[in-house]
């Protein structure tokens, strides 16, 4: 995660066998569980459920969030004018994890 100012600006996720940057998301903002009074609680298994931001699949399969069966918890990410919207739920919709909107997307693994 990187900042600026003190606030997120992108997160940056290495490949750890070349050592470089595999993928850049540059935050636009994000929302946490503590703006909207809710305490935050162990997540046991995250699946993915609906991806309008195609890109952000094979990041996702990186980080072995791409479950399909058991799950609690989701992962929901809705394009909303040139922002892709992160949010984390449970079954009951209701917040578990921060809301991160995001503007840019790099995948560095072909270039």
């Amino acid at each position: 995660m990187d900042s600026d100012k003190g606030n997120p600006h992108r997160i940056l996720l290495y490949d750890a066998i070349q050592n470089k940057i595999r993928y850049e998301i540059k935050i636009k903002g994000v929302s946490t569980l503590s703006d909207f009074k809710i305490e935050r609680k162990k997540i046991d298994k995250i699946c993915i459920r609906n991806i309008e931001c195609k890109e952000f699949i094979p990041f996702l399969i990186d980080l072995n969030l791409f479950n399909i069966s058991s799950c609690g918890n989701f992962i929901d990410i809705i394009k909303k004018d040139e922002v892709c919207e992160i949010k984390f739920v449970n079954k009951f919709e209701k917040l578990v994890g921060p809301i991160i909107r995001a503007y840019d997307f790099n995948n560095y693994l072909y270039k």
